[in-house]
């Protein structure tokens, strides 16, 4: 299955203006394609949209539990929502074969 996550953190835990937590987040962020693998959460993409307090990320996983322990590795305290979402393609092939023949 595949999830679009928008995680979301507050000025006061914002990476940005507490720098001292730079050492703790570098780490945290070198050890996620570990946790990944071991959660068996394909990442196809992780962007961040400065200088809002907000990243994104497309993930694969078999259910959103194993997303949800892969977002809480990230060391920084933040609100995540998870959408499961599917590529218009599969949609597009499905709605055809559900198309009545005639």
């Amino acid at each position: 299955m595949l999830f679009h996550v928008t995680m979301t953190h507050t000025m006061d835990n914002c990476p940005g203006y507490n720098q001292e937590r730079f050492p703790e987040l570098l780490a945290g962020f070198d050890r996620l394609d570990a946790a990944a693998r071991e959660l068996n959460v394909k990442i196809h993409f992780f962007v961040d949209g400065l200088p809002e307090h907000v990243a994104y990320a497309l993930l694969e996983a078999d259910n959103p539990s194993s997303v949800a322990f892969f977002v809480s590795q990230i060391p920084i305290r933040q609100d995540f929502k998870l959408t499961a979402v599917e590529h218009v393609g599969d949609i597009v092939e499905k709605a055809r074969t559900m198309m009545p023949h005639g």
